[in-house]
C-alpha cells in the first residue's frame, strides 16, 4: 500500500526558473533518517519543503512519495513500523523515514531531467556498457525484458542499492536511477557498515 503522491513544496519555484539544486552526496548521507532529524529538516526546509506537513499517510499506508517533477527527484519515504521492521507496532504511529529517491531524464512519467551530480559519475546518456563499466563488476540483480534486453540492473552498494533502468532499444541512454537504504532489519552483506 502507498500513500497518495504529493507535489514539491518548490515546484512553482522551479517553474519561475529558479533551479534548486540537489546532491547525491548530501541526499545518501541523509538516506535512512527520520522526518524528525533536524539535519532533514534543514536539507528540505530551504527548499520550501515542509516535510511534517507535507507527509501525511493515510490509514493503513506505509509509503510516501514527495514529486519534484520540475527538478526531476523524487523522494520515498517509509513508515517507521516497515522501516525498521517493528512487527509489534501499528503503522502510522512513528514517525517517516527517508528512505530513497528516484532521478529522472527527461519526459520520464512527466518529469524535467534531473541536473544535479548523479551517483557513481553515472550519466543520463551511458549506455549499459557505460553503466557497468563505472560500477566495474556485474549486477547484483537483474530485469529482462520479454526480447531479452535489460530493462533495469541493480548494485548493492555500502549499505545502499543503485538502480539503473534503460531505456528500450540499443543503447539508448539511462532513464531513471534509483538510491534506497533497505530496511534496516534486511540482512545486508558481511562488513557492510551502516
Amino acid at each position: 500500500m502507498m500513500l497518495m503522491i504529493v507535489g514539491c513544496g518548490n515546484e512553482s519555484i522551479s517553474t519561475n526558473k529558479v533551479k534548486i539544486m540537489y546532491k547525491c552526496d548530501e541526499l545518501l548521507s541523509l538516506l535512512g533518517s527520520s522526518v524528525n532529524d533536524h539535519r532533514l529538516v534543514e536539507y528540505f526546509s530551504p527548499k520550501g519543503i515542509d516535510l511534517l506537513s507535507a507527509l501525511l499517510l493515510d490509514e493503513g499506508e506505509f509509503t510516501a512519495y514527495l514529486q519534484c517533477k520540475a527538478d526531476g527527484i523524487s523522494f520515498v519515504f517509509t513508515d517507521e513500523a516497515m522501516f525498521l521492521q517493528q512487527d509489534d507496532q501499528p503503522i502510522g504511529l512513528g514517525p517517516l523515514y527517508f528512505s530513497g529517491f528516484f532521478l529522472y531524464s527527461e519526459g520520464k512519467e512527466g518529469f524535467r531531467r534531473f541536473t544535479g551530480q548523479l551517483p557513481k559519475a553515472l550519466s543520463f546518456s551511458d549506455t549499459q556498457l557505460n553503466v557497468q563499466k563505472k560500477f566495474a563488476r556485474t549486477a547484483d540483480f537483474r530485469t529482462l525484458r520479454d526480447d531479452g534486453t535489460v530493462v533495469r540492473e541493480r548494485w548493492d552498494e555500502g549499505g545502499d542499492s543503485i538502480g539503473v533502468s534503460y531505456a528500450k532499444g540499443a543503447d539508448k541512454g539511462v532513464e531513471v536511477i534509483s538510491v534506497f537504504r533497505p530496511r534496516i532489519g534486511q540482512i545486508l552483506p558481511v562488513g557492510t557498515v551502516r
